[in-house]
């Protein structure tokens, strides 16, 4: 499930936005984070890095939810 973000970048390919998304990753920054993985998937031109993106964004969207609950 995408989030409700509009889904809008230039210029900008999935290599770039999973270094970003890792980078948002890295600093806890979980909503960031889901965006641009969801953003990377979104301009994969292989299943391979379409997986992987939708994969750590569920990851991301996960770790925000217990971060909410006060789980970490």
């Amino acid at each position: 499930m995408m989030s409700q973000r509009v889904l809008t970048w230039s210029g900008s390919n999935y290599s770039e936005l999973a270094r970003v998304a890792a980078e948002k990753e890295r600093a806890h920054d979980w909503v960031e984070a889901i965006t641009q993985w969801e953003q990377a998937a979104y301009m994969a031109k292989f299943p391979e890095n379409r997986a992987w993106a939708t994969a750590r964004a569920e990851a991301c969207r996960h770790r925000c939810a217990q971060t909410r609950r006060g789980l970490t």
